[in-house]
């Protein structure tokens, strides 16, 4: 199936520095410290290529890469993303591509330097946050 008659033209730029996939932010690299608390200028010489597609496994579903060409990174605990043709990332069930789909449309991950980062939440009972994991 051709994944442009499902998402359309892949996206060339995105209006804003980064797009949220149900509990997973994928960020640019880049001078954003006045939009993110965390920021990454560009994705570190030292980190150590990641193999495969994964860019968050939840309980039961995963946010994934698939078609177009990239490579994941890892340096510090926070994975990068190095897009060189746009890209899909896109939300299954049992991180397995073709099986159920999970709640999240696809969406184009432009050419360019990521890092992926995590969602929180506030539970305001316990007066804590923490990671979103679905």
């Amino acid at each position: 199936m051709n994944i442009e008659k499902i998402l359309g033209t892949p996206d060339l730029v995105w209006k804003q520095p980064y797009t949220m996939q149900g509990d997973v932010i994928i960020k640019q690299c880049g001078d954003f410290d006045s939009i993110f608390e965390v920021s990454h200028e560009i994705i570190p010489s030292e980190a150590k290529p990641v193999p495969g597609n994964l860019v968050l496994k939840g309980q039961t579903n995963s946010h994934a890469l698939y078609g177009g060409k990239f490579q994941l990174y890892e340096h510090e605990g926070t994975l990068f993303i190095r897009v060189e043709e746009p890209t899909v990332l896109d939300h299954v069930k049992d991180h397995t591509r073709g099986q159920e789909k999970a709640e999240h449309h696809g969406q184009w991950i432009p050419v360019g330097e990521y890092f992926v980062d995590s969602v929180q939440e506030f539970d305001h009972l316990l007066e804590e946050s923490r990671k979103v994991i679905d």
